[in-house]
């Protein structure tokens, strides 16, 4: 059979790209009604009538959680996917976008945030699926506005809000009050169907990297190490029997631990322990040597150039690898 190849490589530094991911951050922004102090200023970055000046850096997983994550991405349900993800780091806005589970980004949005802090999720399939479209009656659409919305989700107020938000965007080319709802109702139909948990899925794959490490611990070092819960409480045993490992193997079971302890919490209820998942510290911060590292901060060194696009390259031939077997698997 001949083989196929997919050019798939994508040029990250090309302004039309930088630009094409900062809209999408800002769409999802005004979405959740997440408010930015410099939406007008974006708003003429977008319309190209200033330079943009929108600080992107290029993912790196630098944790040791997210490493292994990386590297078994394509056999966690589901693969590829689209992610988006803003959270809060004092002051600045950070949004990271993860497109086809290859493209990974963080923009710096905003570095005078004055909300509370924040982290939401959204995550969806990018595979095709069958999607309905919605019946609309649009001769009694005005009167039953509020039946098509409130299966999805969404209020008049919520639809008001985004309304006024789309209009500060859309200037001279905006459609109809009327068209604008139509074309949303299809559109969160439509996400409807393709949405993804995206908090269940970080957990599912942080507890996955969890347990094939306690697998690999138990197997290879069931003399030197003794684990004692099923996730990271610590009793003097354990750590006395982490301090009998070698000094290297001391460091990396204790990295893991450290990062593991970044997602999982635990907690007092009615004088019991119990354990909880956090999934707020997901590519926002590791833990390394001891210390707390911010990514995006981290990621910018221009010192990870090399390591950035090697990762970048691993990326793309993981995906153009999954497209092939799908290419001939339907052929």
């Amino acid at each position: 059979m001949e083989e196929v190849n997919f050019d798939i490589k994508v040029d990250r530094n090309k302004e039309e790209y930088k630009l094409g991911l900062l809209k999408i951050a800002v769409e999802f922004l005004i979405d959740r009604q997440v408010r930015i102090s410099n939406l007008e200023r974006i708003r003429k970055i977008l319309l190209k009538e200033i330079d943009n000046d929108i600080e992107m850096v290029h993912f790196l997983p630098l944790g040791i959680i997210d490493k292994f994550i990386e590297l078994q991405k394509e056999d966690l349900f589901p693969y590829p996917f689209h992610k988006i993800i803003v959270f809060n780091i004092h002051k600045k806005l950070v949004v990271y976008i993860e497109l086809f589970s290859t493209f990974q980004e963080f923009i710096i949005l905003d570095s005078d945030y004055k909300g509370k802090n924040i982290f939401k999720c959204f995550m969806q399939k990018i595979l095709k699926e069958e999607v309905n479209k919605v019946d609309i009656d649009y001769r009694r659409y005005y009167k039953e506005r509020n039946l098509y919305f409130e299966p999805l989700g969404i209020s008049l107020e919520e639809v008001e809000l985004r309304y006024k938000k789309y209009k500060q965007f859309c200037k001279n080319d905006c459609l109809s009050r009327e068209k604008w709802e139509w074309k949303l109702i299809q559109e969160e139909n439509r996400k409807r169907k393709y949405f993804v948990d995206c908090y269940g899925y970080i957990q599912n794959a942080v507890g996955r990297v969890n347990n094939q490490f306690l697998l690999f611990s138990i197997v290879f070092n069931n003399k030197d190490f003794t684990y004692q819960r099923k996730n990271l409480y610590f009793n003097e045993l354990v750590v006395k029997n982490l301090k009998q490992l070698n000094s290297n193997k001391f460091k990396s079971y204790w990295n893991f631990y450290c990062n593991l302890s970044l997602f999982y919490k635990v907690l007092k209820k009615y004088g019991m322990q119990e354990e909880k998942f956090f999934p707020y510290t997901y590519r926002k911060l590791f833990i390394k040597s001891n210390k707390i590292y911010f990514y995006p901060f981290v990621c910018k060194n221009v010192k990870l150039k090399m390591y950035q696009d090697n990762y970048y390259n691993f990326k793309l031939n993981k995906l153009e690898k999954y497209i092939k077997s799908q290419y001939y698997e339907n052929k």
